[in-house]
C-alpha cells in the first residue's frame, strides 16, 4: 500500500508539471487563472510568483479574505489544492490549470466549473496536465467518461499558448473501475 501511495504521489507532484504550469502562467500574465495541486505543499510552490493561495489549513476567515483580494483583481493567479473544489465563487476566471489528476468526475467537473462560469466576452481555457503513459492517463479518463477533450504534447502547447492552432483527433473518456483507488 505505502508503494502504491508513494507512485501516486510522485505522478501528482512530478515536477514537469510544475514547469508546465509556469510557462502557461507567463504566457497567461493578463488573465486570472486557478491552479489545482494535490497538495497544499505543490500549491504554494506558485507563492514565489505573487499567487494567492488558499488551503484548509488557513483560517476561513484567511481564505475569505483571500478570495475577496483575488476578485478585485483583473488578472492573477489563485492558487489551491482541495479547497476550491466546490461551493467557490471566484469572478472573471477564464485560466483553469489542473496539475492533480482524479478518477472523480464530480471534482474534476467542480474544477473545470471554477474556470467556465459564464461571463460575457470571457473565453476560458482549461488545461490538465498529465504525466503520459502512467496510471494518470486511466484517472483521467474515467474522471471525463463521455466527455469529449484533445491531447496534446509540450511542443503543441507551445504552438497553442503563441495563439496558433494545432490538430489533434478528440478523445472520449472510458470508465474502467480497474484503475479506480
Amino acid at each position: 500500500m505505502k508503494m502504491l501511495r508513494n507512485r501516486k504521489s510522485f505522478v501528482m507532484s512530478h515536477p514537469k508539471k510544475l514547469e508546465i504550469a509556469n510557462k502557461i502562467l507567463d504566457a497567461r500574465k493578463d488573465k486570472k487563472c486557478i491552479t489545482f495541486s494535490a497538495t497544499i505543499k505543490d500549491a504554494e510552490q506558485f507563492r514565489s510568483r505573487g499567487a494567492l493561495i488558499l488551503h484548509s489549513k488557513q483560517k476561513k476567515q484567511e481564505n475569505k479574505q483571500i478570495i475577496e483580494n483575488f476578485n478585485s483583481l483583473t488578472s492573477g493567479v489563485l492558487s489551491t489544492s482541495k479547497s476550491a473544489d466546490a461551493g467557490l465563487d471566484v469572478k472573471g476566471l477564464s485560466v483553469g490549470i489542473i496539475l492533480s489528476g482524479d478518477s472523480s468526475k464530480t471534482r474534476t467537473t467542480q474544477r473545470v466549473g471554477r474556470a467556465i462560469r459564464q461571463e460575457e466576452g470571457k473565453i476560458a481555457e482549461i488545461f490538465t496536465l498529465v504525466i503520459g503513459k502512467s496510471i494518470e492517463e486511466n484517472w483521467y479518463s474515467n474522471a471525463n467518461v463521455n466527455q469529449q477533450y484533445i491531447t496534446i504534447n509540450e511542443n503543441q502547447l507551445d504552438i497553442i499558448l503563441n495563439g496558433g492552432e494545432v490538430s489533434t483527433k478528440t478523445k472520449r473518456g472510458i470508465a474502467d473501475t480497474k484503475y479506480r483507488f
